[in-house]
């Protein structure tokens, strides 16, 4: 078995619908999944029954605001149209880049969540969430 570092496992975007190639979010210090189901149970007086709910995802990040970003990597601007525009983004989350043969999740999201942080000392960063719609994929 082998481990993954995490520096090596990295949130791309694109819009969705687009063939282009997908963007890295810029400066990431931390990105991930969060995958959730419900189970709702009904307790009559022959049964208790259950159901669970499709399973939600989200993909929160955190990263440093850069003002000169790559063309490879999305800018924080480029974050703020997202989500005032409400942008339907093919998200990806895989490593090895391009093929995913260690780890793959992969799916459709809006940003849903974007704040700013301007301390004292230290480096602008942002956080983010992206929620997912429908389903996610984890073949690659």
């Amino acid at each position: 078995m082998a481990q993954l570092n995490g520096k090596d496992l990295n949130l791309y975007v694109r819009e969705n619908g687009s063939t282009g190639a997908y963007k890295k979010m810029v400066c990431e210090t931390n990105s991930g999944v969060e995958i959730s189901t419900s189970t709702t149970e009904t307790v009559t007086k022959c049964a208790t029954y259950s159901s669970t709910s499709t399973p939600s995802f989200t993909f929160p990040i955190d990263a440093v605001l850069e003002t000169a970003p790559s063309a490879t990597e999305v800018s924080f601007e480029e974050c703020l149209s997202y989500i005032f525009n409400s942008t339907l983004l093919d998200v990806k989350f895989e490593n090895p880049v391009g093929s995913g043969t260690n780890f793959f999740i992969q799916g459709t999201a809006r940003i849903s969540a974007l704040s700013i942080s301007a301390p004292a000392e230290g480096l602008v960063s942002f956080t983010g969430t992206l929620t997912g719609t429908g389903t996610f994929d984890i073949t690659p």
